[in-house]
């Protein structure tokens, strides 16, 4: 239950809440971050030095070394080749799909990223959108790193509802307070949200 906001450094060995006193971290990670295995590594070591580290935002994986490809590009350019009827999309879906089954295979995962990048081939051969289609790095580095640390992962679509006529290219958010709530303003209606 995600409305408890209990973090796993809340429980105690047998699963009880304990008391809590700590603040609680929501951490970024951006591409650099999260580009291989490695890099992974090196996250799950810092997310530990903080136990009040309780929720990660993972990026996409970003480039590995010069002359590398950013997941999201890749992404962007798989949308744009199938929009334009391009069959070489599914190649550029097969480059993104190695660089998640890389990382899953070296890390020793257990969570099925194929069957994760089988919808996403789908839905993209079903003509998802250029926004649904650029989130999936982020939305299979979420899953990847959630296996990781040993944390349930957390889909933002699942739990964020924001109404369907938003302009999100006209909207800034201002604030978010200690509980994760976030206050902000569409600029061209200077009404306020909640999410």
């Amino acid at each position: 239950d995600w409305s408890s906001d209990v973090c796993s450094s809340d429980l105690s060995a047998n699963g009880k809440v304990r008391h809590r006193t700590m603040k609680k971290i929501v951490t970024k990670f951006g591409g650099s971050s999260l580009a291989d295995s490695g890099q992974f590594r090196k996250v799950k070591d810092i997310i530990r030095m903080d136990p009040a580290r309780c929720y990660v935002v993972p990026s996409a994986p970003g480039r590995r070394f010069d002359g590398d490809d950013k997941v999201t590009d890749l992404l962007y350019r798989c949308h744009s080749q199938r929009t334009a009827g391009d069959e070489r999309w599914r190649d550029t879906l097969d480059t993104i799909a190695g660089r998640f089954l890389d990382i899953a295979e070296e890390l020793g995962l257990k969570v099925d990223i194929s069957a994760a990048l089988d919808t996403i081939a789908q839905d993209i051969e079903n003509g998802a959108s250029r926004d649904y289609c650029a989130s999936r790095g982020e939305f299979l580095n979420g899953l990847l790193l959630a296996d990781f640390l040993g944390w349930r992962f957390l889909d933002a679509d699942k739990v964020i509802d924001l109404p369907m006529d938003l302009d999100v290219k006209k909207l800034i958010v201002l604030r978010c307070d200690s509980t994760g709530l976030c206050s902000g303003m569409r600029k061209n209606l200077r009404t306020w949200w909640i999410i």
